[in-house]
């Protein structure tokens, strides 16, 4: 009697014959992930044809916090946030206004800092394990300090050895391959991204060491370049969401299948750009983008009781700078058709 497969059944036999090459272009992975499910493809193939601003809040506030914002994350109980030397959090049920207070807040170590001479610029963060991850620049090699989730205990840091990385301005961990995703400050889809793999022993991070670089493409598969990557995120999914800060019509969020490489998604943001004639350089006083995460706040699929003022899943943290104190915003977006693929 004839048997008939199934899809799944299909796909494995197609994907079991598929030369090495091909593997390696539907599967960047493919080496160190193993084979790739049909399941696993088709979740990868689940992106966004559009994100849609859905809130802006708060706006234009100066909490004690905000001057000098950078990055941003979450653990679904608290807002985690950074400025340029401190770390900190607030629930996420809190109506964020001027007056906000920070409920836990830390800063970089004595040790490395030295008064501003050596590690003096927190980048834009993520959370794993219970910990969060810092990326910290002013000295090289950069470093990636991890504290605490819960006390913002400063736990250690670990050197990014890299030679190619001349920065670090951001960090994400992929929730599909336990892996932290960085790049440079100027991104170079030739150069890729850079894979660090996390070791651990036990609960405790004992280094990160470079694996590999990923390569990026635009929509049409071609190489590209972004300036000014201010922070990164991954989806559950393992689709990243990087965040450019450029000064030109560039700005905003791009969207990323990490299977293909494939750019997906992008989202320009409205910034306001301006300089002030100086002695030397003109100063810079304007928008700029500084943090991005991804928690799923969309009506109806709220995992949180309450968020007051916000909604959506992509949030990008923003700060106005000008020669007084920061105005901070916290802008909000939404996927549309994410059920739907751009792919099959």
């Amino acid at each position: 009697m004839k048997t008939h497969k199934s899809l799944r059944g299909l796909f494995s036999d197609f994907y079991g014959q598929t030369s090495l090459a091909l593997k390696e272009k539907l599967n960047p992975f493919y080496q160190n992930r193993g084979d790739i499910s049909l399941q696993r493809w088709l979740t990868a193939c689940q992106a966004p044809r559009k994100l849609t601003k859905s809130a802006e809040f708060p706006a234009k506030i100066e909490p004690e916090w905000g001057d000098n914002s950078q990055g941003v994350a979450q653990d679904g109980s608290y807002w985690f946030f950074t400025n340029r030397h401190n770390l900190f959090k607030i629930p996420m049920k809190t109506r964020i206004t001027t007056e906000t207070k920070k409920t836990k807040n830390a800063g970089i170590p004595s040790s490395l800092f030295r008064e501003g001479n050596g590690y003096d610029h927190m980048g834009d963060i993520d959370i794993y394990l219970n910990k969060v991850f810092v990326p910290l620049e002013g000295e090289r090699p950069p470093k990636v300090g991890v504290y605490d989730s819960q006390t913002l205990q400063w736990l250690y840091g670990h050197d990014i050895i890299n030679k190619d990385q001349n920065g670090f301005p951001w960090c994400a961990i992929d929730p599909k391959t336990k892996r932290l995703f960085t790049s440079n400050f100027d991104f170079d889809s030739t150069q890729g991204l850079f894979v660090y793999q996390l070791e651990v022993k036990g609960n405790d991070i004992t280094g990160a060491v470079l694996l590999e670089t990923f390569p990026l493409y635009n929509t049409a598969f071609q190489n590209f370049k972004l300036k000014r990557i201010q922070g990164g995120c991954f989806s559950p999914n393992g689709q990243l969401y990087l965040l450019s800060d450029s000064r030109d019509e560039d700005a905003g969020i791009y969207g990323f299948d990490m299977y293909t490489g494939r750019q997906f998604v992008y989202k320009k943001i409205q910034k306001r750009t301006n300089y002030i004639p100086w002695l030397g350089d003109p100063i810079f006083e304007g928008d700029e983008l500084e943090g991005i995460t991804y928690c799923n706040l969309s009506s109806g699929q709220n995992p949180i009781a309450q968020t007051p003022g916000i909604n959506g899943k992509i949030h990008v943290t923003m700060v106005d700078k000008d020669l007084g104190t920061d105005n901070f915003y916290f802008k909000h977006f939404d996927a549309s058709d994410s059920t739907k693929s751009n792919f099959i």
